[in-house]
């Protein structure tokens, strides 16, 4: 169970340069570090892992950047978190256990802070937001009034 994300470092940078041509955006994730974090009031049962992340926003042509380094703080049943920890030690990858959910988490929550950093430094979104596309008026069958 994620129980916050908090950014210590937020970065935006935009480079002022017209856009040409097809304009590409990329936003990741990296995992910096997996440790055990100290939750008072946990149950003996569960263990609390602090992952430490990168998100970065990257324009092609390079027109700019963003960049969110930040923390997540979790709870999971006890041998699931030290499974983690062992498994981050080892091959620097989290578990599957808690894979998802993590950077599901993550995403959200930095992609939504990418959005209104990208609009702070006149940046396009990292993500495409919904159109409203112009439709033909769609002729009326006689029947349509029909309830029954």
């Amino acid at each position: 169970m994620i129980l916050g994300i908090n950014f210590y470092k937020i970065s935006a940078e935009s480079k002022r340069t017209s856009i040409q041509g097809n304009l590409k955006v990329n936003s990741n994730v990296q995992i910096k570090s997996v440790e055990n974090a100290e939750i008072s009031g946990n149950p003996k049962s569960s263990g609390g892992l602090k992952i430490q992340f990168t998100f970065k926003t990257t324009y092609t042509p390079d027109i700019g950047t963003i960049e969110l380094d930040g923390e997540l703080i979790a709870v999971e049943k006890k041998e699931v978190a030290e499974n983690a920890i062992k498994e981050w030690k080892k091959s620097k990858a989290l578990v599957k256990d808690i894979l998802k959910e993590v950077m599901d988490s993550i995403l959200a929550r930095a992609t939504v802070e990418a959005v209104v950093l990208s609009r702070e430094v006149a940046l396009p979104p990292p993500i495409p937001f919904p159109r409203v596309n112009e439709q033909q008026p769609v002729q009326k069958d006689q029947n349509d009034n029909y309830i029954g």
